[in-house]
């Protein structure tokens, strides 16, 4: 298949004829999900009365807390007792250090006392919901948030009944009926039901984007009770920001770094299990693999690294997180700029990426291969450039906002819908396309007719004429 070619179909066919191409635009906007998201035909499929729009966090307004922060503050974190932060320095600071907050995060992996004891939904209200979701420890709670009237709330209902026995003893798991809580469904912001999400206060809620089935949910109640972060070298945390779309690193001295500190930035690290990789490292070397200056490690610091660390920020504060007011701001942050230049298509980004008006550079890659991973690193490189450049010629101009998103599918768990709708088989792979979703098109090939490049100037070549209406 060429460049510009239509992405519309009927049951994957070719439509032709004026009468039925009508007839399929009438149609477009209820379909346009199901034709262009693998992950989306799952997830639309799982019965949901709307398709939930928030997708980040609610954030509470909480009073600071004045300090302190070793213990339980706002029931986020379970009480630690204060141990060095350098578990055997026989065996190597660094390594011994990685052993201590390895044991950490495993300490704080463990269910709270006294979650979902009878293993039943626990119906919250306005006037019970803050003060029973703050008993919820690091776990947090899965809460389900319904209508009496709405009928695939009613579907849900006894998979809900099912996962509340089934994780009985280790999550708690409740429902709030936002027609009876007006109050807790407006803090939320819940537009549509069901909506399921994890409430992790004082940091407020993530909604939750998977399929509604018990094995699926089982599963993101199994991920509640995983270590919150992993310790590392600098030797691992170079492999890992090659390997990570987005990752959070904390660099520390064990040595000059309290254990209240450290907590702390657990606390964070707590609300952030089902959003991103965290780690932890106390090797002297992970300074200039971060990009921080020398002698930074004196003091902790936090840097988000993206898109194979081509993009590395840190955190624009003093890393103080005594109080709540301070680990909410961090939350914030992380939120506000966790998400990669050039995102996986997943559940979670599916919908975003493939139902707007952005054109959607989209590389098939097998990320196992030498030639993909090559590749895939290259398409970061020509999205930071094409970024970059964009961010240069608009400062002071006015230009809206940028019409061209990146993404890369895996090959593996996409090559029929890959196939089906671009015409890109496993042979093909890494493959490169541009598609443009509002008008149910595609481009394959650049102007001289071979494959979309995958090097910075040819791609960026290739979406000037596309954008200036020059390729078809």
């Amino acid at each position: 298949m060429g460049a510009g070619q239509d992405t519309k179909n009927d049951a994957f066919g070719v439509i032709d004829g004026r009468r039925r191409r009508r007839r399929w635009r009438q149609r477009a906007r209820r379909r346009l999900s199901l034709l262009l998201a693998f992950t989306w035909i799952a997830y639309a499929a799982s019965a949901l009365c709307f398709s939930p729009l928030l997708s980040v966090l609610a954030t509470s307004t909480t009073d600071d807390d004045g300090g302190g922060g070793g213990g339980a503050t706002a029931g986020l974190a379970p009480e630690l007792p204060q141990t060095p932060l350098i578990a055997d320095p026989d065996h190597g600071r660094v390594a011994s250090a990685i052993a201590a907050a390895d044991a950490v995060a495993a300490r704080l992996a463990r269910p709270r006392p006294g979650a979902n004891p009878d293993g039943v939904v626990v119906h919250l209200t306005d006037a019970t919901f803050a003060s029973r979701t703050t008993e919820g420890g690091g776990t947090g709670w899965l809460v389900m948030f319904h209508a009496p009237w709405c009928p695939h709330c009613k579907t849900l209902a006894p998979v809900w009944d099912e996962l509340a026995s089934a994780v009985h003893g280790r999550v708690d798991v409740a429902k709030v009926d936002c027609d009876a809580e007006p109050a807790t469904a407006k803090r939320f912001g819940v537009r549509s039901y069901p909506t399921v999400a994890l409430v992790q206060e004082p940091f407020g809620a993530v909604v939750y984007e998977g399929r509604r089935s018990l094995k699926a949910l089982l599963e993101f109640a199994d991920s509640l009770l995983t270590p919150p972060f992993k310790g590392v070298n600098a030797s691992t945390g170079k492999e890992l920001i090659a390997k990570e779309d987005s990752a959070l690193f904390y660099v520390y001295d064990p040595d000059t770094t309290s254990t209240e500190q450290f907590y702390n930035f657990a606390k964070v690290a707590l609300s952030l299990r089902t959003e991103i990789p965290v780690y932890v490292t106390p090797d002297p070397a992970s300074v200039a693999l971060l990009g921080l200056t020398p002698g930074a490690q004196s003091a902790p610091a936090m840097v988000l690294a993206k898109d194979g660390g081509t993009d590395l920020r840190r955190y624009p504060r003093t890393l103080d997180l005594a109080s709540t007011n301070s680990r909410l701001a961090a939350r914030r942050w992380i939120a506000d700029h966790r998400r990669p230049l050039v995102p996986r298509l997943d559940a979670a980004t599916t919908r975003d990426l493939l139902t707007g008006d952005n054109l959607v550079v989209l590389a098939f890659v097998d990320s196992a291969a030498a030639t993909s991973t090559a590749q895939l690193a290259q398409l970061r490189r020509a999205a930071v450039a094409w970024s970059s450049a964009r961010h240069r010629a608009g400062a002071g101009a006015g230009l809206p906002r940028d019409p061209v998103r990146f993404a890369w599918a895996e090959a593996s768990d996409s090559v029929a819908y890959a196939t089906r709708v671009y015409g890109v088989r496993a042979a093909d792979v890494p493959r490169l396309i541009v598609a443009e979703p509002r008008r149910e098109r595609y481009y394959d090939t650049g102007p001289d007719g071979a494959p979309l490049p995958f090097d910075p100037d040819g791609l960026s070549e290739a979406l000037r004429l596309i954008l200036d209406g020059k390729l078809e």
